[in-house]
């Protein structure tokens, strides 16, 4: 059993949709109950620009929300 991995197909159901990650509460935090933030933080140095751009997105959305998101974001290691 390897490290799952995120990739920008898995990302684009989260934009321009109505689980817009920018005002869904129930969203973040069901990206992190479900450890996708692990995922992303892992994949960052393995993918393109691109990617990049869109997990840093993912991860900023899911900080802002609330002070406990936001220190589930920093506990995941995004910040290192």
């Amino acid at each position: 059993a390897g490290t799952l991995r995120c990739n920008e197909t898995e990302l684009k159901p989260f934009k321009n949709s109505k689980f817009d990650l920018g005002h869904s509460s129930d969203l973040a935090e069901a990206l992190v109950s479900n450890e996708i933030l692990p995922q992303l933080i892992y994949s960052l140095s393995e993918q393109n620009r691109f990617f990049k751009k869109s997990a840093a997105f993912v991860l900023r959305s899911v900080a802002k929300h609330s002070p406990e998101l936001a220190k589930c974001v920093c506990d995941s290691g995004a910040l290192e």
